[in-house]
């Protein structure tokens, strides 16, 4: 298998999504620096293309900007508007995609936290000069073999049907590399550096990294070892494509 990117797809291309290929990505999710430098510095040791979805700014982009096998891509959080009655009312979606625009300006690729979506979102993320929308999980188990396609808006939906987090809440997608090399259709992957770094092997681990995100000892001595965890399935991806 090889990697590709979620810019790199073309939808009168069917070579460019389909067939022997996988398209990891990873949403930040507002991850510490150590953790997302260590991450990086491990995929760069394999030279593995990934399309990271960025939540904030940090100096660690620079790292992703300078790397040709790395895809910078936009993921905002529209969270705050939907559920949080504390938010000042005037800041709507359109000013949340602009405000993360200014440092991913030259971003193709656009997931919403949470996966949230709606007609109206897709029309904006259009308007604001983004190609591909990937805000749809459907499970392997459910849809074999999926493809990108181009909606009522304009824009190209690229759905996955892997996601990290889901699988350590429900355990019921389990992934085989060995199985999904000889699968057609589109496979894209959703990881988090968080859980890749720790190994997260259940919700419960993960739980306890929230608890101490601000104590970085602390997040050390909860790397899982002993369990098998999202950190060992993206090993065995990444060190099974080129």
């Amino acid at each position: 298998m090889y990697s590709r990117l979620i810019e790199n797809i073309d939808l009168a291309d069917e070579s460019s999504w389909n067939g022997d290929q996988v398209f990891i990505t990873l949403d930040i999710d507002w991850c510490p620096d150590f953790i997302l430098n260590e991450v990086i510095a491990y995929i760069e040791k394999l030279e593995v293309k990934v399309t990271w979805f960025t939540t904030h700014k940090t100096i660690v982009l620079d790292n992703l900007f300078q790397n040709s096998n790395f895809e910078l891509a936009a993921h905002p959080n529209f969270n705050p508007i939907l559920f949080d009655a504390s938010v000042e009312k005037g800041k709507g979606a359109k000013e949340i995609i602009e405000q993360i625009k200014i440092f991913t300006p030259n971003a193709k690729s656009i997931r919403s936290h949470s996966l949230t979506q709606s007609s109206p979102l897709s029309k904006a993320f259009v308007d604001l000069g983004f190609k591909y929308e990937c805000n749809l999980l459907l499970p392997q188990k459910f849809f074999p073999s999926l493809r990108p396609w181009r909606d009522f808006s304009g824009i190209i939906k690229v759905p996955h049907f892997w996601e990290d987090d889901v699988d350590i809440l429900f355990n019921d997608n389990p992934i085989s590399i060995k199985k999904i090399s000889k699968s057609a259709g589109l496979k894209v992957f959703l990881f988090h550096p968080i859980h890749i770094f720790l190994n997260t092997f259940s919700n419960s681990h993960y739980l306890e990294y929230k608890k101490l995100l601000q104590n970085q000892d602390a997040v050390m001595d909860l790397i899982n070892v002993k369990n098998k965890g999202i950190g060992d399935v993206f090993k065995e991806l990444i060190e099974n494509v080129h």
